[in-house]
């Protein structure tokens, strides 16, 4: 799967839209405001339904409309220098990333709330 380097702004779009339309991206994948995504580096793939954001070393906005994108993703993320990332504790997400070869850091309650999954920060 190829990605390309995008502007902020158009990231920002595709992933709004993408979480209009699925409720799975809207629920677990965070969205920065355009000034936030001006600091990093933003990918997308040619039709705009996947993509992700490195924000120095971490992989951070990673998001996909189409099933059986999420591992090339995540290679093209490391090969671009991706390192680390977080995701919540609960979705099938933690198992996905440790089968690229990351490793669990550190787990911690959810900030924005008690009844919500842990989040969990993992590095190759």
């Amino acid at each position: 799967m190829l990605f390309t380097r995008v502007p902020p702004s158009d990231f920002r779009l595709f992933l709004k839209i993408a979480s209009t339309r699925n409720s799975y991206i809207n629920q677990f994948v965070h969205m920065y405001e355009v000034k936030e995504y001006e600091r990093m580096n933003c990918f997308l793939s040619f039709d705009g339904k996947s993509g992700y954001c490195l924000k120095g070393k971490e992989i951070v906005s990673v998001f996909s409309e189409v099933k059986g994108r999420g591992k090339g993703i995540v290679l093209d993320a490391i090969g671009r220098g991706g390192d680390s990332l977080d995701c919540f504790d609960g979705s099938h997400l933690v198992g996905f990333y440790k089968s690229s070869g990351f490793k669990v850091v550190k787990s911690e309650a959810n900030w924005n709330g008690k009844e919500l999954p842990s989040v969990v920060y993992m590095r190759l």
